[in-house]
């Protein structure tokens, strides 16, 4: 059975006393993905590696730089594809691997 859980943001942000000010500063976005992503790359990697790829830019030689997110979904199940091929040698198993990822913006009322 799907693991689902639903997350009431206007809760959230009572509960942790975010101000307007701060939930319009904070990056916000959903990650949905297969235990075929999370059995063999651990959360916070996904979580670390899409939020830059949302979210920070780079210098390098003065030159403002950006990884895409969609290549970075890319390259994490590629990494899981290999991962799973690595812990079944000899087998052509690969469990299922899903992964997206989106930016939330609020309107605050």
């Amino acid at each position: 059975e799907p693991i689902v859980s639903i997350w009431d943001v206007q809760q959230y942000q009572r509960e942790h006393q975010f101000s307007q000010g701060l939930s319009q500063d904070s990056e916000w976005f959903v990650v949905i993905a297969s235990d075929g992503i999370y059995d063999v790359i651990p959360e916070e990697e996904v979580v670390d590696r899409l939020g830059k790829s949302l979210y920070h830019f780079t210098m390098e030689g003065g030159v403002t730089k950006t990884t895409n997110p969609l290549v970075t979904c890319e390259q994490l199940i590629r990494k899981a594809s290999r991962a799973w091929l690595k812990q079944t040698p000899g087998m052509k198993y690969r469990d299922d691997i899903t992964l997206g990822v989106s930016k939330l913006n609020f309107v605050t009322r």
